[in-house]
């Protein structure tokens, strides 16, 4: 029994052994058929790390045994990161977690070298027996080139597809029965019809040939040539309307099946084109033959050294014939110095200048050979050939000249006038301003056209004055008004003409006119008042005679009386009784020396006299200083009374003028045979706004006065026939001059 069990034992041990080897050899034939396999072949335990990997794995991914052992798969083999950026770890745990799940996959590996390589992998996941993930053997192939392969056939359809669709030829695809399997875009705009309504459908079905045999013929053409190239097809818009194309069909093969490719070009805006060019050519003949414009084509010769020496004439009409007195069939290809005609070298460079710049022009042009004018459009053609259009213009030519001349004419009219005249636009911008007109703004009449009103006269805005020109220009009716016063320094009357165009302005001075009727008025009125005066006067001065006389018997009375306190309280008030009879009586003086005719008494006069009997009857303050010279000739011929009333009244007024005392000068002169005689005070002054009418009855700057004494003096000098002036500032004094003849006027007699 031992016997065989040592006979077992020895026997199971040769068996171990011999299956030891067995396995040590077909581990050997195992690393040799995987070192020898054209495929990566590798090892990864549970943590991604590389247990194995084969010769050619090794030389595929640039690792070593060494570097690659026990290295984890993500950041040698498999990149951290995809192409879009997204981290790869996660995707590495899954495969961990679900190996099944990634049993065959494909995706993008890296090289030691960070190349990235397709690779398209079959795993196999080893458990123990607790179902525990041991390792994963991972077979992989490169697939680069493959993939290269299948991305420039993808690449390929894109293209092909893109350049289908978005290409503006109407392009569609179909079967050799005629159902279109693919449309671009274009070719349903061409037809009107949906994608949904054609796919499927042939052209026949949906209506589309104009007439039904073009398919037909389409085909039997295309099997006669092998291709369609540009042949004219029209078709039949869903709407119905006709569509004119032009056509091209090739086959193809698509998926191994013959296919169809036709295209199509819209040329119905060409066709309609062509139509009407056609017709343009019908109406230009029409025109060329009735135009009332001669037409001339010519070709441009040139010499040996390049310069236009001839015209060489290839058309014209029968207004040009008619202009040139000659024939067309007897010019047409001839040259113009051939027929005997001049043409000027100014004329040939015009020409060359208009064919060498490639631009039109147009000018007017006097003929000395028809004498005649022409307004000439001179056009280039070709490089070489030139056309020119002729109009005769004589007649307007002399109209313009006519209307010229009269505008001329009426131009000196308007320059000529004393009035205003200006002519606006709607946007009330000068058009034309006579000179006086453009005075008003001191401005040559060329330099206020353009200009707007309102900018040159901004005081009329907001005024009467635009008020009256806006409402004329929008009833278009003639308006008058008058501009005066703060408007304006005269005084004028405006009259407006509006037009749809604008609005005719004119201005006229009617300052004398308005002067002279004041005048008049205030005639009238002083002529009222004068009348008035002489019976105011003529009332009054008797019972002033009777009271002068009253005080005279009671001053004779008074001087009987014996003398006490009354007596002479009573002879106070006679006095000044007495002054105030005195005042009124010098009061209807003026008003009689004002409104009576005055008629002088002239007599042989002593100056010194006369100057000195004012001071008998004017009382001089004790606070003003009198200065009387006389350097005249002690006697004239005048009226004494016209003098002494004068002089009277202006002491009067110097002495008013001077309530704080100040100086009085009377002088008496000879001046180039004439009279003067000053009255000068070194008083108050006269205020501006009193001086022009200082010598206008009821004017006065006084407190205490009626305003005649001035006017009253006015009279008088004037009725000498002299007159009366005066200076005066104001704080400083006023000097009056009263200028009168040395004799007596031959018209003046004594009454």
């Amino acid at each position: 029994m031992k016997m065989n069990q040592d006979k077992l034992d020895s026997t199971c041990g040769v068996t171990e052994i011999k299956a030891e080897e067995s396995l040590k050899d077909n581990e050997q034939k195992y690393k040799l058929l995987v070192n020898s396999l054209n495929s990566i072949v590798m090892t990864i335990d549970n943590h991604l790390r590389i247990t194995y990997m084969n010769k050619y794995g090794l030389d595929f991914f640039g690792y070593s045994m060494q570097e690659i052992l026990g290295k984890s798969v993500l950041g040698t083999t498999i990149p951290l990161k995809d192409d879009k950026g997204v981290d790869l770890a996660q995707m590495t745990q899954d495969i961990i977690k679900n190996p099944q799940k990634y049993k065959t996959n494909i995706h993008k590996n890296m090289r030691k070298n960070g190349k990235l390589v397709w690779v398209s992998w079959t795993n196999n996941p080893r458990y123990d027996q607790d179902g525990n993930l041991l390792e994963i053997l991972a077979v992989g192939n490169d697939i680069s080139e493959l993939k290269k392969a299948e991305d420039a056939l993808h690449e390929s359809e894109e293209r092909f597809s893109t350049a289908f669709h978005i290409n503006p030829t109407a392009m569609a695809i179909t079967k050799m029965d005629g159902r279109m399997v693919d449309v671009n875009n274009s070719f349903l705009s061409l037809v009107g019809f949906s994608r949904q309504e054609v796919i499927g459908k042939s052209g026949v079905e949906l209506g589309l040939y104009a007439d039904k045999s073009d398919r037909e013929a389409l085909l039997n053409q295309l099997e006669k040539s092998g291709v369609l190239l540009n042949h004219e097809l029209t078709f039949v818009h869903k709407s119905g309307r006709i569509v004119n194309t032009i056509f091209s069909l090739i086959r193809i093969t698509l998926n191994g099946e013959p296919h169809l490719l036709g295209s199509a070009i819209d040329i119905t805006k060409r066709k309609k084109a062509e139509e009407a060019l056609k017709e343009n050519e019908r109406l230009y003949k029409a025109v060329f033959d009735n135009s009332q414009d001669g037409f001339l084509m010519a070709e441009v010769l040139y010499d040996e050294d390049g310069r236009p020496c001839d015209n060489r004439i290839l058309k014209v009409n029968s207004v040009f014939t008619k202009q040139a007195d000659i024939k067309s069939k007897d010019i047409i290809g001839r040259k113009l110095k051939d027929l005997g005609r001049s043409i000027e070298q100014s004329w040939l460079d015009t020409q060359n200048s208009v064919l060498r710049t490639g631009k039109s022009i147009h000018f007017e042009n006097y003929s000395q050979e028809t004498k005649r004018y022409y307004d000439i459009y001179m056009f280039p053609i070709t490089r070489t050939i030139f056309g020119e259009l002729f109009r005769d213009i004589t007649e307007r030519k002399k109209a313009q000249e006519e209307i010229e001349r009269s505008s001329q004419r009426i131009n000196e009219i308007l320059e000529s006038i004393s009035d205003d005249f200006m002519v606006l636009n709607h946007n009330w911008n000068f058009v034309y301003a006579n000179r006086q007109a453009a005075k008003l703004v001191g401005l040559e009449p060329k330099d206020i056209v353009g200009k707007n009103f309102w900018d040159l006269f901004p005081q009329n805005k907001d005024t009467y004055v635009e008020q009256n020109l806006r409402e004329a220009m929008e009833d278009q009716k003639i308006r008058r008004f008058e501009l005066f016063g703060q408007y304006s320094k005269m005084h004028k009357l405006i009259t407006t003409y509006p037009s749809v165009e604008g609005i005719v302005l004119i201005a006229t001075d009617i300052t004398e006119r308005k002067s002279l009727e004041d005048q008049l008025h205030e005639k009238e009125r002083l002529a009222a008042i004068g009348a008035t005066a002489g019976m105011v006067g003529h009332d009054i001065r008797n019972p002033l005679q009777a009271m002068m006389s009253d005080v005279y018997l009671l001053k004779e009375l008074l001087i009987a009386m014996p003398q006490m306190q009354t007596k002479d309280e009573v002879a106070e008030s006679l006095d000044g009784l007495e002054k105030n009879i005195s005042y009124v009586n010098k009061i209807v003086a003026d008003l009689q020396d004002y409104a009576r005719p005055l008629k002088p008494e002239y007599s042989m006069v002593y100056l010194p006299d006369v100057v000195t009997s004012i001071f008998k009857t004017v009382e001089l303050p004790d606070n003003i200083k009198l200065l009387i010279d006389v350097k005249a000739p002690d006697k004239v011929e005048t009226e004494a009374t016209f003098i002494r009333r004068s002089l009277t009244n202006l002491v009067n007024n110097a002495i008013q003028a001077m309530p704080d005392g100040g100086n009085l000068t009377i002088l008496v002169s000879e001046a180039q045979n004439r009279l003067l005689i000053t009255v000068e005070d070194t008083g108050v002054g006269i205020p501006e706004e009193v001086k022009p009418k200082l010598f206008s009855p009821m004017t006065t700057t006084k407190a205490k006065g009626q305003g005649l004494g001035l006017a009253v003096v006015k009279r008088l000098v004037e009725a000498l026939n002299g007159n009366i002036t005066f200076e005066s500032q104001k704080g400083k004094g006023t000097k009056f001059i009263i200028e009168l003849p040395l004799t007596k006027p031959k018209a003046a007699t004594n009454s």
